[in-house]
């Protein structure tokens, strides 16, 4: 196999511009023989870095390859599409063309390039690097680091100085100067763009090859996959989403107010300084004196992963959430709502950002785990993280969609459930779990119906009976913690941490504990899958996990980590794959009803969309296709569904309209609140 590598130099970024316009272009290639050396690369300005772009990809031996390819990609994306503006204004028509549909035109090369996504075209040495990494248990360390140029071209033992960083942003300056004529530092720079991706990938597959000759399979067959997925969710970072005033200002308000409810008694105890500043020390003491009371260990900070300090670590007594909810005392329970209410009220000032602007997120595409992760943008950039709003909050409120749009988003029905049960079936040849979920057995109402309300009969006799009850949202509410939390092996007191913070049920350390055993007889087959991963552990502390269905290998795990792979893992696969091909269908497939529609967000197991008001329903119907046929994909045997929203806000409280024609309809915010009010005035009556 041939490859090239690419990569554009551009103009500076400004605030919600992630593709700004090119200045140049560096290119080299290479023949894939281990025994031959990249060709010497070359320098063009943008029209001939455009054109030599177009022509490697016109090209179908080749694999273009680069760092962190997203930006390229969404650079030449964005060039196309202004060259057609451009040509338009002009009143003439571009070289290639357009591809036109019952929903719009496209430049034929943005629908070229994403049909070189699609074809697996484009492979990112960054990503390669991060697989790699990942099998070998190490991402958490090197993360940390940064997966740029230089350090990967150490990692894989290429001699390589460090990139003087200076000419980056400087480039646009040489926009109109021939390469010939620039600094020698200034061309050094680029070519080192073009010489290193090669020269690294040369190693990435020479240690590809020595795991399937260690092991017997690959641990880069998911590059190119994953390469469109960086892309896909950059693409999603661009986009953006504004927020709305009026309810970002009230929000303000509650927020602030709550704060100065719990500031009081926290001052009062000496937990809080009158500046509203937080005495560590003193809670530290508080701390201790409530766990030697209860006669446990007092909870130590631990070193962070990858940490890089001048100084040797020193444990601490933790004052983080989880601490002070097992603590038992009230204030300290106080004490950690002030924290987290203070970093909402941040949030808050953040969210003031996207009256005018769109606000970003971004993105890490690999994790240890498999899953994505998001992060407030960098500079020039401003947003927030967008996949933890907290739990009714009132942050995901706040947002809302431009003139003439609105929301459409889609789920997956329990994703991680249905991974988890075609694992097990994989692994121990059955699934109880999966049974249910292919008898449309709802899990939460069936294991509380067992376990809290002991009652007995079919599986789908006990669940509606649970779902028939007025407090069905609470008996669902209580057994979830189980059903999420069992299977990733967590203990107690980390079980008992995971429900309080993630589902507001407080269990006491019997309750966790018997309950917990009637899980696993509930769904056996979880157990079994455990004590796959204990022998795969022996006597080490961790282990390496490969999951048959997808080929996931990740390495350094221990028992919790491991145990969480089995589902987290496909199910991000599945995920991924539907942003990729809906995104697709977006930008690149006029005949689609999602053509113009643009994702602006992924929430582990949600897209979250926005577009034309008028097109909610056949969008959303071709939205569910997709998703569920990629995602399904991971999980034949018990394929899960997808609910589809439309909604002028993104709301959890959200539920699907439908009009008598069964077409889908707007969930409208505003009528909720009016019906909410008007039940509370009702119930007060």
């Amino acid at each position: 196999m041939a490859y090239a590598s690419f990569d554009f130099e551009t103009h500076l970024s400004k605030r919600a511009e992630y593709a700004p316009r090119i200045a140049s272009g560096s290119w080299a290639e290479w023949n894939g023989l281990v025994t031959d050396p990249p060709s010497p690369g070359a320098i063009g300005l943008r029209a001939e870095s455009v054109a030599k772009f177009r022509e490697l990809l016109s090209r179908p031996d080749l694999t273009l390859v680069n760092q962190f390819f997203a930006f390229d990609i969404a650079v030449m994306l964005e060039d196309a599409y202004r060259a057609q503006d451009e040509a338009h204004t002009r009143g003439v028509d571009t070289i290639e063309g357009e591809v036109s549909g019952a929903y719009g035109r496209v430049p034929a090369f943005v629908r070229t390039v994403w049909d070189a996504l699609r074809a697996g075209r484009f492979v990112g040495v960054d990503v390669c690097q991060q697989l790699i990494d990942v099998a070998h248990g190490r991402l958490d360390l090197r993360e940390h680091h940064g997966y740029g140029l230089a350090n990967i071209a150490r990692w894989n033992g290429i001699e390589c100085e460090d990139k003087e960083e200076t000419w980056r942003l400087y480039y646009s300056q040489l926009a109109e100067i021939s390469p010939e004529y620039w600094p020698e530092d200034a061309r050094k720079y680029v070519l080192l763009d073009a010489d290193l991706p090669l020269r690294i990938l040369s190693k990435q597959l020479e240690e590809n090859q020595r795991w399937i000759e260690s092991y017997g399979h690959p641990v880069l067959h998911e590059a190119p996959a994953q390469t469109w997925a960086q892309t896909a969710l950059y693409l999603v970072s661009a986009h953006g989403v504004r927020t709305n005033k009026a309810r970002v200002e009230a929000l303000r308000t509650k927020t602030t107010e709550h704060i100065a409810s719990i500031q009081g008694r926290l001052q009062a105890a000496g937990l809080v300084r009158a500046d509203g500043s937080k005495d560590t020390k003193a809670a530290k003491a508080r701390v201790k004196a409530a766990f030697e009371a209860q006669g446990k260990d007092v909870p130590l900070t631990v070193a962070a992963k990858g940490r890089k300090a001048k100084k040797e670590f020193v444990p601490q007594i933790s004052t983080e959430e989880d601490t002070m909810i097992l603590s038992g005392d009230p204030l300290l329970v106080d004490y950690a709502d002030y924290s987290s209410s203070n970093t909402l009220l941040t949030r808050v000032e953040d969210l003031a950002d996207g009256y005018e602007l769109p606000l970003n997120v971004e993105f890490t595409s690999i994790r240890a785990t498999g899953r994505t992760s998001a992060r407030k943008p960098r500079a020039p950039h401003k947003g927030v993280q967008s996949q933890n709003d907290g739990q009714g909050s009132g942050v995901r409120e706040c947002r809302e969609p431009r003139e003439g749009c609105a929301f459409l988003w889609a789920d997956f029905e329990a994703a991680e459930m249905h991974t988890l049960a075609q694992n097990c079936k994989d692994e121990v040849g059955y699934s109880r779990l999966g049974d249910l979920l292919l008898e449309g057995v709802d899990p939460h109402a069936y294991f509380a119906g067992v376990a809290r309300l002991g009652l007995t009969g079919t599986p789908k006799e006990i669940a509606d009976s649970v779902l028939s009850r007025d407090d069905k949202k609470a008996m669902r509410g209580w057994a979830k913690p189980y059903n999420f939390g069992k299977p990733g092996g967590m203990g107690n007191d980390k079980f008992r941490i995971f429900s309080r913070k993630q589902y507001g049920v407080t269990f006491s350390e019997a309750e966790a504990k018997h309950y917990g055993e009637l899980w696993f007889r509930s769904f056996p087959e979880v157990k079994e899958l455990h004590g796959i991963v204990k022998r795969l552990l022996g006597r080490k502390d961790t282990c390496t996990v490969r999951i048959k269905r997808g080929g996931f290998v990740a390495g350094g795990k221990h028992f919790p980590a491991a145990c969480n792979f089995f589902f987290q893992a496909p199910a991000a696969a599945g995920v991924k794959a539907s942003l990729c091909h809906v995104l697709y269908e977006c930008y690149a497939d006029p005949d689609s009803p999602l053509f113009g529609f643009r994702v602006w967000n992924l929430v582990h197991d949600e897209l979250v969309l926005e577009g034309p008001i008028g097109r909610m329903h056949d969008a959303g119907e071709r939205l569910r296709a997709i998703m569920e046929r990629e995602f399904n994909f991971y999980t034949p045997s018990f394929p899960t569904r997808v609910e589809v929203i439309a909604g002028n806000v993104w709301s959890k409280e959200a539920k699907p309209v439908y009009g008598a024609d069964g077409r889908l309809g707007l969930w409208i915010y505003e009528d909720y609140l009016a019906e909410k009010a008007s039940k509370a005035v009702k119930k007060a009556a």
